[in-house]
């Protein structure tokens, strides 16, 4: 098994030997050229292998904690946007159920904080951004800038929902 470096821009994704004789002149060459760094780790028979398996990874990957986000129109003051992929968004709709509803009710009346809906919230909050997260690294991007997100209840029939709808700008930051 060798051991590869996974390069991408745009809709071009190249590894790179580690161990290879010319690995770091086509390292500083990718960088240069603007590449980003999708994976420093991926071991495989050869180079096409490298590609399926840093593929697969992706789709198995349910951890999108890298994809930096932010609700400003930038990451960092040292980071720049490179890449602009566009607008994505993201929603979860959850429904309440009989449980919380009977606690919330309570709180409605005596008054305070239902914390029960609050987490809720939260939750389904978290849900949304790494829907966000997630389809930013299928586009190869590993930044959100301009994320907002909207929390609605959608009621009707007795039934209470909660939908939360996240929007950003899938970037490459570099």
């Amino acid at each position: 098994m060798k051991t590869y470096i996974i390069f991408g821009k745009s809709d071009l994704i190249i590894p790179v030997d580690v161990l290879a004789n010319t690995a770091s002149e086509e390292i500083a060459a990718f960088m240069e050229q603007g590449f980003t760094i999708l994976s420093t780790t991926c071991e495989a028979e050869n180079a096409e292998q490298a590609v399926n398996t840093w593929e697969e990874q992706i789709k198995n990957k349910e951890n999108y904690e890298y994809v930096k986000t932010s609700s400003t129109n930038l990451i960092s003051a040292d980071l720049t946007i490179t890449e602009n992929f566009g607008v994505i968004t993201s929603t979860i709709v959850s429904g309440t159920n009989v449980i919380r509803d009977i606690f919330a009710s309570v709180n409605d009346v005596v008054g305070g904080k239902s914390v029960v809906y609050i987490n809720k919230i939260d939750q389904i909050k978290a849900e949304a951004l790494m829907g966000l997260r997630k389809q930013a690294a299928e586009k190869k991007c590993n930044a959100i800038v301009g994320v907002s997100i909207d929390v609605d209840e959608i009621s009707g029939s007795g039934k209470s929902m909660f939908m939360v709808t996240a929007i950003g700008t899938a970037v490459v930051v570099k």
